[in-house]
């Protein structure tokens, strides 16, 4: 008999329906086990582990290495794989992440989410609970995955390229504009792309014992641009040790100075930075022959550019980074710059 070790950490799939205010309980999630149990035959030995009951807008990044170390501690060389259950809100943060601490694992780690309750008939929680477990059985691809049926598809994403689900809508995507692939009677079907790494390449990554981290504190600050952002207003002292500054599509910011007052030019922000000591990273950046005037400008302006990658994935890995080596800006660099989990998305 296949063993799987499932590992609990609250989110809606954690939840009980008919609750006028909502938060995940301890037991609710066993459901997931026992609906599973209800429709397939007895083939899987599931272990259980519970480190967190959360909802997922409460996460802080020290809870990622709960996580992690709970998946070290109790994953044994006879499982087949992990099953992590997780909140919808900040799945993306965790699923990259997880990515980057477990990365050499050497055995399938699924995230999976619902948007009801599991006891909620409109609840895609168990069908994803499924997906995660079939995908485990059937194609054993080590890396970290996350599933979630939307449209009527079983989509799997890859946990570093995997973004934040939409407003209202509650659908995810990955940074590369579509899933990475899709269940089908238990079998992964792949979506296909230029950008996309193919099952051959994922096995082919050796497999190696993941680092351990110290206390992860959020020591980085993260910014999205918006029209007539102010840097004025903006403190960045105390515990932060960088800036991670996203852009807009395409692979621009604000340089302009506002006529009436404030400062709006990207490039004097990070001027200011490092007068201050802080460096100012970026991603994801566009590689094209000719650029935009600001593309050009914020380049040159001394922020330092990261390998193309999810603004979740290149977050979380700027936090592990300066977790892991926080007096080694070479060791840090060199972290950055390794495609760990395929989050380089070229």
């Amino acid at each position: 008999m296949e063993r799987i070790l499932i590992v609990f950490t609250g989110g809606t799939i954690s939840c009980r329906a008919g609750a006028a205010v909502m938060g995940a309980t301890a037991d609710a999630p066993y459901l997931l086990l026992r609906r599973y149990r209800e429709e397939r035959e007895e083939t899987v030995d599931f272990t259980t582990a519970s480190p967190l009951t959360i909802l997922s807008e409460n996460l802080l990044p020290d809870d990622w290495k709960t996580i992690a170390d709970c998946v070290r501690k109790r994953l044994t060389p006879d499982m087949a794989g992990v099953v992590i259950t997780h909140g919808t809100d900040t799945l993306a943060y965790s699923a990259a992440a997880l990515s980057f601490m477990l990365a050499g694992i050497g055995v399938p780690v699924a995230l999976v989410a619902a948007n009801y309750p599991p006891d909620d008939p409109r609840s895609n929680g168990c069908a994803n609970f499924s997906s995660a477990v079939d995908f485990i059985l059937n194609e054993r691809l080590p890396g970290v995955y996350v599933f979630f049926r939307q449209q009527e598809a079983d989509c799997v994403f890859l946990g570093s390229r995997v973004t934040q689900a939409l407003p209202l809508s509650g659908t995810f995507a990955s940074v590369t504009g579509r899933p990475w692939g899709w269940m089908e009677e238990g079998r992964l079907r792949l979506t296909g792309g230029p950008h996309e790494p193919m099952p051959e390449e994922i096995m082919a990554q050796p497999a190696e014992t993941p680092p351990v981290f110290p206390p992860l504190r959020s020591c980085v600050q993260f910014l999205r641009p918006y029209p007539g952002m102010d840097y004025r207003r903006l403190s960045l002292h105390g515990s932060v040790r960088a800036v991670f500054h996203g852009l807009y599509h395409s692979g621009t910011a604000c340089v302009r100075q506002a006529e009436q007052g404030g400062d709006t030019d990207f490039s004097a922000f990070v001027r200011r930075c490092a007068a201050e000591g802080l460096p100012v990273y970026l991603s994801p950046i566009w590689q094209e022959d000719v650029l935009y005037a600001s593309a050009k400008r914020i380049r040159e302006c001394g922020a330092r550019l990261l390998p193309p990658m999810a603004e979740e994935a290149a977050y979380c890995k700027l936090l592990l980074a300066y977790s892991l080596y926080p007096e080694n800006e070479e060791a840090r660099t060199a972290y950055l710059s390794r495609n760990l989990a395929f989050e380089h998305i070229w």
